[in-house]
């Protein structure tokens, strides 16, 4: 289980200023985002790959957008919580 303590020290140039048109909940899907590109990059797919997706929560169904968008030629996804992902219709796999 993650976590997140109440202060962290960081180095001043791992800090990014929030633009005023974005909101806070906008902005911290940089985050969820950023480390969804990060695996697909360490990743390394090539055109042709098959990729099985382990879980289908909220970094799960980042993942499957990515990666669907990709040069993989199958995508699955096992959710083992026995209940069925919350994906919007459009991207429900095709059997």
């Amino acid at each position: 289980m993650a976590f997140l303590p109440p202060y962290v020290t960081i180095p001043a140039d791992s800090v990014f200023h929030v633009p005023p048109n974005i909101n806070l909940q906008q902005a911290s899907f940089s985050e969820t985002h950023g480390g969804a590109v990060h695996v697909l990059q360490r990743g390394r797919l090539a055109a042709g790959d098959s990729v099985l997706i382990l879980g289908a929560g909220n970094q799960g169904l980042l993942q499957y957008q990515l990666i669907r968008h990709s040069s993989a030629s199958q995508v699955f996804m096992v959710e083992f919580e026995g209940k069925p992902p919350k994906w919007p219709a459009a991207w429900a796999p095709k059997y």
